[in-house]
């Protein structure tokens, strides 16, 4: 199993990658950022207070770390076959539909001005995805859940763009039998 340590490590660089992706002009300053993290840890802590100060059970390193349970470390050909059941089940769970629109998103915001938009929802898949694949000795499903957010995200960006694209048409075509209608009568 994935133990929260590796997982929980590399996600807490995701709102520093957030600041970093903004363009110069946006950011408010490192003191807007530093009170939305506190803001943020704070929620943290209400969260995992309960997990940590529970007077039963085993000891919270072991709740937390999963100490107690050692396993092998995982062999290159084990985080290859890792990386390729996490894409089977994007494709499976997501259905081939939806998995086209998250991956023509990202097509699209890397071709179009939104590069940093792109680099961010890629690395913040990989920093979800990259300790599955590289440390998970045993792996379901439900872990590859999070990083499906991002991939939604540019598979809303698709399809907001279609839509307008398609609509844009089909009220050109609508204009054109109006005019045609009226030529008509």
């Amino acid at each position: 199993m994935l133990d929260s340590e590796r997982a929980s490590s590399a996600q807490r660089a995701l709102p520093l990658l957030a600041f970093a992706c903004l363009p110069p002009e946006e950011r408010s300053g490192i003191r807007a950022f530093a009170a939305s993290l506190a803001v943020a840890g704070g929620c943290a802590l209400l969260l995992w207070g309960p997990l940590l100060l529970q007077p039963t059970g085993p000891g919270w390193r072991v709740r937390i770390f999963h100490v107690g349970a050692y396993r092998e470390a995982l062999s290159w050909p084990g985080r290859v076959a890792n990386a390729g059941s996490i894409a089977s089940w994007f494709w499976l769970y997501l259905t081939p539909p939806v998995l086209f629109f998250c991956v023509c998103g990202l097509v699209l915001l890397a071709a179009s001005r939104g590069l940093r938009a792109c680099s961010f929802l890629c690395v913040w898949a990989a920093i979800l995805l990259a300790p599955l694949a590289l440390f998970a000795t045993v792996l379901f499903s439900r872990y590859t859940f999070t990083a499906v957010a991002p991939l939604w995200v540019a598979g809303g960006v698709f399809a907001a763009c279609l839509a307008t694209r398609l609509g844009s048409l089909v009220r050109a075509r609508l204009h054109s039998r109006t005019i045609a209608v009226r030529l008509a009568v």
